[in-house]
């Protein structure tokens, strides 16, 4: 039995998570051929490159409107290390998303959230910020949406069961390493992104997890979709409203 069988048995390579995961890799190619690296880091291209690159920066996107830093941070990596984690977090979440509830609602379900974790990172950071874990944190609360408003769905695709709970299980246990690492080491992780994501991809798992066949999951998920809408909106709005009127980013 092969890696990916192992991993991910419901990926499959024409999909819309190899593609994004694909593309994330050829810009990370892309940059470190273009962008001077940090001398003693393996592969690692330094900040002021990646911020000529797109990557994310509060200043600019509320004084210069560079609109576009609230997508493209999510395409660039800091390091080497920092893509192969993404990736492979990646590929599993976005494999078992994408199986249950087919490719469109997954990529509004990835964008929606990168797009909630920039703007909570252009909040919360100082500094530039690059990464699509805002996103991927999306695909975990969508996974985790999917358990609890579609549980028994899980009986008509074979082993998700146990999929599911690992990667939820392996989300936990790297936010808890994350947490530690900012408390014992001061490591720079940007936890407001992967908060934001989680919620804005449960909070559309809300809208999109309701089944197109009325069945007897079909009102219980009914019910909740106007629910989504209104707390993803909420959260957006909240989020909008701090950083055009609270926030007060430095060049």
């Amino acid at each position: 039995m092969c890696i990916r069988d192992r991993l991910c048995p419901l990926l499959q390579l024409r999909s819309f998570t190899v593609i994004i995961t694909a593309i994330d890799i050829v810009i990370f190619l892309i940059t470190v051929l273009l962008i001077d690296t940090e001398p003693r880091s393996f592969l690692e291209p330094n900040i002021t490159g990646l911020i000529k690159f797109g990557a994310g920066y509060p200043y600019l996107i509320k004084y210069n409107f560079h609109l576009h830093r609230l997508i493209a941070p999510g395409f660039l990596h800091a390091n080497f290390g920092h893509l192969t984690g993404n990736c492979l977090a990646q590929i599993i979440g976005g494999s078992i998303l994408e199986r249950a509830i087919g490719w469109q609602k997954t990529a509004i379900l990835y964008f929606g959230s990168m797009l909630q974790a920039s703007l909570m990172s252009a909040v919360h950071q100082l500094g530039a910020f690059v990464g699509a874990s805002g996103a991927i944190f999306g695909l975990v609360g969508g996974v985790f949406g999917f358990y609890v408003i579609r549980s028994e769905s899980f009986n008509m695709i074979p082993m998700i069961r146990v999929r599911v709970a690992f990667f939820l299980l392996l989300s936990f246990v790297g936010q808890v390493q994350v947490v530690a690492m900012m408390i014992i080491a001061s490591s720079n992780v940007d936890v407001s992104a992967h908060y934001g994501g989680f919620l804005a991809g449960f909070f559309l798992s809300m809208i999109l997890l309701v089944p197109e066949q009325k069945d007897h999951l079909y009102k219980r998920a009914s019910l909740l979709k106007p629910l989504g809408f209104a707390l993803f909106g909420i959260g957006m709005i909240l989020t909008l409203i701090f950083f055009i009127f609270v926030s007060k980013p430095k060049d």
